[in-house]
């Protein structure tokens, strides 16, 4: 049989990013290699696989009364 290996994601989650800012958010996170976003009602959650990630990706800058944190 073959071996299945899954993949290990980095999750970033924005929160209080609000809806107005996360089509923006979603557009911007997918130009840099996001694949898979879920939208919750004070944040959103982005992922990207670690093999592709690096910190030079993360925004510059500052996000209005919210937080910034990833994981993985």
């Amino acid at each position: 049989m073959g071996h299945f290996f899954m993949e290990t994601y980095i999750e970033l989650t924005i929160e209080n990013s609000g809806q107005a800012h996360s089509s923006f958010l979603i557009a911007a996170l997918d130009a840099s290699g996001f694949t898979g976003f879920i939208e919750e009602s004070n944040r959103l959650k982005a992922y990207i696989p670690a093999k592709d990630y690096s910190p030079q990706l993360m925004v510059k800058g500052s996000i209005s009364n919210g937080r910034l944190s990833s994981r993985e």
